[in-house]
């Protein structure tokens, strides 16, 4: 008698972080929050009955994240937040009203990047550790970012949301 095992290879590529700001500015769970719901779906649909019998093996991208409350602490020690806004838009895209001639320029402002600073006794961009735009992590030393990336590890806790998956060592740089 043979014996045969199927294993079933599930290839899941889960939704990326639109923008680093939403992370910290806006909501930090947005995002893990979406690829949760989205992965218990996957892992639902292969509990059914048709998948019930059969391994399964799950890769992918799943787009996991630091935690970023504690890694931003971690590289930002003793800096202090500045958000940078930046106004968008004219008076004349639709932004009148019948009673009055300009909104307020506060109701047009978003924020384009924060920058964490140290206190410095010259220029102000001497003292920028990180600045985070929407698509931009700029970190002043990068070679220490990526020399020291076992350390970031305590803060990769967004796959124990999901206690039935053995995620295998990471043992590479994250991108």
């Amino acid at each position: 008698m043979q014996l045969v095992i199927t294993l079933n290879f599930v290839n899941v590529h889960l939704f990326h972080d639109e923008s680093n700001l939403a992370l910290i500015h806006e909501n930090p769970l947005l995002y893990s929050s979406n690829r949760k719901r989205a992965l218990d779906y996957v892992l639902e649909q292969l509990g059914a009955e048709n998948w019930n019998k059969s391994l399964c093996f799950v890769f992918g991208d799943l787009n996991f994240r630091l935690d970023s409350p504690s890694f931003l602490h971690r590289l930002t020690e003793r800096a202090s937040a500045h958000p940078l806004e930046e106004q968008h838009g004219s008076v004349t895209e639709g932004l009148l009203c019948d009673s009055c001639t300009a909104v307020s320029d506060t109701l047009r402002r978003t924020i384009s990047a924060i920058e964490f600073r140290r206190k410095s006794q010259n220029d102000i961009n001497a003292g920028c550790v990180l600045r985070i735009e929407r698509k931009r992590f700029d970190y002043f030393n990068q070679k220490k970012l990526l020399d020291d990336w076992k350390s970031y590890l305590e803060d990769d806790r967004e796959a124990g949301n999901f206690k039935d998956l053995h995620e295998l060592p990471i043992n590479f740089p994250p991108t």
